[in-house]
C-alpha cells in the first residue's frame, strides 16, 4: 500500500492555491514550507488549515513563498515521516520549527567511529575555453 495518496510540489503561496487546498476537504498529511526552493519548515495535520494559519502567522508568514504537501494513507506514520524530514534537513534550514521531532519506536544505533574518510571533492564549475580570435 502506498504511503502517499496525493501530493502537490512547490505550489505558489497565493489565495487561489490556498482556496484549492481548502476545497479538497480535510486532507491530512505532511507539508513543507519553502523560501524559494529551500525548505524552511516541516509540519503535519489538516494541510489547508495549517498552511492557512502559517500564512497569517507573525513569526512564519514572511519566511516562505511556496509549499509542498503530501496526503498520507496512515496517520500513525505521519509523525515518523515528519521526524525523518526534519532530521535530514540541516539545523539552519529548520529554524522555524520549534519542536524536536523523534521517531515513535526507533532504536538509535550509535556509530563506531565519527571521523569520515578524507575525500577529494570534484570541481563543479567547468572553465569555458575561449575561442582563438584572428
Amino acid at each position: 500500500m502506498a504511503f502517499v495518496k496525493r501530493y502537490g510540489r512547490m505550489w505558489a503561496r497565493n489565495a487561489e492555491n490556498l482556496a484549492l487546498m481548502k476545497s479538497k476537504g480535510d486532507i491530512k498529511g505532511i507539508y513543507v514550507l519553502h523560501d524559494g526552493s529551500m525548505p524552511v519548515y516541516v509540519g503535519r495535520g489538516v494541510i489547508w488549515n495549517r498552511i492557512g494559519r502559517h500564512s497569517q502567522s507573525k513569526s512564519r508568514s514572511q519566511y516562505w513563498d511556496y509549499f509542498s504537501w503530501f496526503e498520507t494513507n496512515s496517520e500513525s506514520n505521519e509523525g515518523d515521516a515528519e521526524a525523518l524530514l526534519l532530521r535530514i534537513l540541516p539545523y539552519y534550514l529548520r529554524v522555524l520549527n520549534n519542536q524536536r521531532a523523534s521517531f515513535q519506536q526507533g532504536e538509535k544505533i550509535p556509530q563506531k567511529d565519527e571521523r569520515p574518510e578524507l575525500i577529494k571533492k570534484p570541481k563543479f564549475v567547468h572553465k569555458r575555453r575561449r575561442s582563438k580570435s584572428k
